[in-house]
């Protein structure tokens, strides 16, 4: 990808410079946001770093608790809550590596899940004679599973940032952006999400209106209009008969 004059792109941005490739020469976005300068990017960078470096501290911290502690845990030695508490860090440390996103931020991820994994078959086994932790853990797990997908997928987990330059404004417009097949996962998670409250279909209003200015304007191909509406999950009308 081309990137403005002075400067260049990293191989895995992390979210600030992400955003910045985004907008950079992209119609989706007002004409004053589609220039970006090489100060812009270093800031970004600047910020990524920073944030990477914070998440490999949390990191750490958390692997430095779980040493050890499945020797500790089946003897009994550690409460049942104290586990769950522990699967709650472990996955924030998993929603923090998508919200910031990254080579840093993905391999965390990884080794986070696995650590997740490990201590999950611990308090299973800890639940496993206990009908009462065996119901605590089998709707916590319930709760996960429903709601996993959407706290970690990197563009929502971005994109509600207290700190995002996404927001509610450039949300449409930063999904657009994105390749088709992460806006068709972006749009089922929206509209699966378990406290859905019409999202989706403000997205896809709001994506079809600017697609139409676009088209309008002829500033997008037929082509990259229909595959962007088709991602959307817009039908075609059916031609007349």
């Amino acid at each position: 990808m081309e990137a403005p004059p002075g400067s260049h792109w990293s191989a895995a941005p992390g979210f600030f410079e992400r955003q910045l490739q985004r907008r950079w020469r992209n119609p989706f976005f007002p004409r004053e946001l589609r220039d970006v300068t090489a100060q812009e990017v270093n800031a970004a960078r600047e910020r990524d770093r920073q944030d990477a470096v914070e998440l490999r501290l949390q990191a750490v911290t958390l692997a430095a608790d779980l040493v050890n502690l499945d020797q500790y845990a089946v003897g009994g030695g550690i409460p049942f809550s104290s586990l769950s508490h522990l699967r709650g860090r472990l996955d924030d440390v998993m929603v923090r590596a998508a919200q910031i996103g990254s080579a840093v931020a993905e391999e965390i991820a990884v080794s986070t899940a696995d650590m997740h994994d490990t201590l999950h078959r611990i308090v299973k086994l800890l639940a496993a004679e206990d009908a009462e932790l065996r119901t605590a853990l089998e709707k916590a797990d319930a709760f996960r599973a429903a709601t996993q997908g959407f706290m970690t997928h990197p563009f929502l987990a971005q994109a509600g940032r207290a700190d995002s330059p996404i927001g509610e404004t450039w949300f449409v417009p930063s999904l657009l952006s994105e390749l088709t097949d992460t806006i068709r996962t972006v749009m089922t998670l929206l509209e699966t999400a378990p406290d859905a409250s019409g999202e989706a279909d403000r997205a896809r209003r709001h994506g079809m209106k600017l697609i139409a200015e676009l088209r309008a304007r002829r500033e997008l191909s037929e082509r990259e209009c229909e595959e962007k509406l088709a991602a959307l999950g817009v039908t075609p009308p059916k031609p007349a008969s």
